[in-house]
């Protein structure tokens, strides 16, 4: 499968999507002028991974690798929606999956945000503070 790559902007993240080297992350600020339209390929290669993946359950583990700098409410709501689907196709298929959110440990406000999100998704969060 073909990996997804997105170089940052100033108003994006760069996000990287490789099965083969199971690199799934998604680093740096997240406030594009049209939230949904910027993420769609990331559900988009998501949706292609658990449809046309014929590998055993432990090789579509999944650890995906968050490092937001700064995202606005509407990042934060797919952000949400993309951790919920993933969580939902790995019980399907018997995967694992964990987030690992990354904050600037000075950063209360996101580590507090990765806290409710794992506590809303009940999804494995290990959470790592940055210098």
């Amino acid at each position: 499968m073909e990996p997804l790559y997105i170089e940052k902007t100033e108003a994006t993240p760069y996000i990287e999507l490789n099965d083969l080297t199971k690199k799934f992350v998604i680093s740096g600020e997240s406030r594009p002028e049209n939230v949904t339209q910027f993420y769609v390929p990331v559900f988009n290669w998501f949706n292609n991974y658990f449809n046309n993946n014929n590998d055993s359950a432990e090789q579509r583990n999944i650890n995906l690798e968050i490092h937001f700098d700064y995202f606005n409410s509407t990042t934060g709501k797919a952000i949400y929606e993309l951790i919920a689907k993933i969580k939902t196709e790995t019980i399907t298929t018997g995967a694992e999956f964990k987030v690992t959110w990354k904050y600037n440990k000075f950063d209360e406000d996101l580590l507090e945000t990765g806290k409710e999100l794992a506590l809303l998704l009940k999804v494995n969060f290990e959470f790592v503070a940055l210098n």
